[in-house]
């Protein structure tokens, strides 16, 4: 069990008990994470939930912490050494005097050169977070929702403290090798992110800057409407000699997305990959399909996660 490996390798001076939430596994999970637990001389459980649905498992795991922080760590995700004692000196901080509810680390993906899809799926979420464990338990857990983790961001910041992110504290997480669960993948979380926005709304959010930040998830429906049926066939059409939608001042934009991503990409390089010496193997041709192919697949993917919303199709965890 890597993961396991991974948190017994923390550099965190701080005493750290490992949960595993067993989510009716039918394979040999919990029997080799148990194995791992005990090797590792970790202080480690495992609680088991029937319900499938990854709010019942944490929510079950989180019955049990006896702990002021909760840190939530997919199976499938492994840890830098310092990302831990990073992320906790974020959450446990009050800038301006404000109360810290939650926190967000940065992920990349582990596996980037495992096929074609991967260099374009270099970003994931929901996968290492912290909480306070009080906070969490105040807003009833993580609710009943494919978008949970969005749900409960927004529940945190509407009545309990600030949400926020630590780009140093870092994970490594898998992400889909093969396109169907990929866009699967990506389904699940368009169709999470119109729960969350109807379960909270923006509006509603107590603070102006949360007001803002949750109603930039308005726009995204229509950037995805955008890029599908507007971006798409212009390009095509300007390519075969019509500009009806697009012409040359509609090229620009293809510059500008790559001064905005290379300036990310350096950004990143300087300040998180060299602080953690870290070196990443470059991929130019990943690269360029991530400007080029990723947001065209995504934002068709995204319409399907919204049509499965709007006509209220069974959900899909998987």
């Amino acid at each position: 069990m890597r993961t396991l490996e991974h948190i017994a390798a923390l550099s965190y001076e701080g005493r750290v008990e490992v949960v595993v939430a067993d989510n009716n596994s039918t394979d040999d999970t919990a029997l080799l994470a148990d194995v791992a637990g005990e090797r590792l001389g970790l202080t480690y459980r495992r609680v088991f939930e029937t319900k499938q649905g990854k709010h019942h498992a944490l929510n079950t795991a989180l019955a049990t912490v006896t702990t002021p922080l909760v840190v939530t760590v997919d199976a499938d995700t492994h840890l830098q050494q310092q990302s831990l004692t990073r992320l906790v000196v974020r959450v446990t901080s009050t800038p301006q005097g404000q109360h810290v509810s939650a926190c967000a680390a940065a992920l990349v993906a582990e596996n980037t050169m495992a096929t074609f899809v991967n260099p374009h799926a270099a970003v994931a979420q929901g996968a290492f977070s912290a909480y306070r464990t009080s906070d969490l338990r105040a807003v009833g857990g993580w609710p009943d929702a494919i978008g949970e983790d969005i749900v409960l961001t927004w529940s945190m910041l509407g009545s309990r403290g600030l949400v926020q992110y630590e780009p140093v504290a870092l994970g490594f997480t898998v992400v889909p090798e093969h396109l169907d669960r990929l866009l699967s993948q990506r389904s699940r979380w368009a169709r999470g992110m119109l729960e969350g926005l109807r379960i909270h709304p923006p509006p509603k959010q107590p603070r102006v800057l949360a007001k803002l930040v949750a109603g930039i998830d308005y726009l995204v429906p229509a950037l995805d409407i955008g890029v599908i049926f507007f971006w798409v066939p212009g390009v095509i059409l300007f390519l075969f000699g019509y500009p009806l939608i697009f012409g040359w001042w509609s090229m620009l934009l293809l510059p500008i997305t790559l001064a905005v991503f290379g300036f990310l990409q350096r950004w990143q390089a300087r300040h998180v990959f060299r602080t953690l010496d870290i070196h990443p193997q470059p991929d130019k041709r990943g690269f360029l399909g991530y400007l080029f192919a990723y947001q065209v697949l995504i934002s068709a993917a995204a319409l399907r996660g919204y049509g499965q919303y709007l006509v209220g199709s069974g959900r899909r965890w998987q």
